[in-house]
């Protein structure tokens, strides 16, 4: 089983960021028992990321929806959000590293992009005030059916997830952390991290420090582009060379550089520690909910 988690980085212990609300059961009652989908999505060989997958998951998901928001009074259209990458990159993590660090200095000038508007925004935003509390309240129960029919997301991020599912998360997850396998796995990534040159560095303290020595030249960037589009200057594709000072960008670059090289030694030193936490919280969780069922 190889289910996809909201990580918070290659340093930190893996965070699972989640919307809990009422367990299995009619009315928001507990139950003892996993629903028969969760069970298996835990339980399942396939692979997630596979885009057959996900495909099929999102047409059930819709399926679903669509049924019972309209079973409650409410319009809801299909929708299949884009799929999670490094856009508008399209690059996997390592060679966004390689090329990008952690985008903090070397993505000043790179506007963030576009996503594509769910539309059942729209219909939210045409309800009144104690609509949009039964929509959101309709909306919440609708998506718990679905954790309990087709499982986890297959995408990171805030899935609306049941109470008891989330407990068993947060159970797997002190499990992992427990293993003597991560404190080993942290002691050894701490170790290539220092030995690199950046022993100083906690965690995601790397990415502050760097965030940290950006913002400066960002502010200064944007500052600049918002002047200029006062004055009705075209800034589509204004780079930070256009207006920064020769010893500004000359500043900038030894940053991006520093940033890059810390970048990569974060993902090379960590990648294994990060993989050894996933691998652990799914065979942990698979027992637990081989337990429950």
């Amino acid at each position: 089983m190889r289910l996809t988690r909201l990580v918070g980085s290659t340093t930190a212990v893996i965070a699972v960021v989640l919307l809990t609300a009422c367990g299995p059961g009619e009315n928001g009652e507990e139950s003892g028992s996993i629903p028969p989908g969760v069970r298996d999505a835990v339980l399942s060989s396939a692979d997630p990321s596979e885009p057959l997958f996900r495909e099929e998951y999102y047409r059930r998901l819709n399926e679903i929806m669509v049924e019972c928001m309209g079973a409650a009074g409410f319009e809801y259209v299909p929708y299949t959000p884009p799929r999670p990458s490094l856009r508008p990159f399209d690059l996997s993590e390592e060679d966004f590293r390689r090329m990008y660090g952690f985008g903090m200095s070397t993505l000043i000038d790179r506007p963030p992009p576009e996503e594509p508007e769910d539309p059942n925004r729209a219909i939210v935003e045409q309800l009144d005030e104690a609509a949009r509390d039964a929509y959101a309240e309709a909306d919440i129960q609708c998506r718990l059916r679905v954790f309990d029919e087709l499982g986890p997301s297959p995408d990171p991020g805030g899935q609306v997830v049941p109470a008891y599912y989330s407990e068993l998360e947060s159970q797997a997850i002190e499990l992992m952390r427990a293993d003597p396998r991560v404190e080993q796995a942290r002691a050894e990534a701490r170790a290539c991290m220092a030995g690199r040159g950046y022993g100083q560095f906690d965690g995601d303290e790397i990415v502050g420090y760097f965030a940290d020595l950006a913002a400066p030249f960002a502010q200064a960037f944007h500052a600049q582009r918002a002047a200029l589009e006062a004055q009705g200057r075209d800034v589509t594709g204004l780079r930070v060379e256009d207006v920064l000072s020769p010893d500004q960008m000359s500043e900038l670059r030894e940053i991006q550089q520093a940033e890059i090289a810390a970048a990569v030694a974060q993902w090379e030193c960590n990648k294994d520690y990060v993989e050894l936490q996933h691998r652990l919280i799914d065979e942990y969780l698979e027992q637990l909910v081989r337990q429950e069922s």
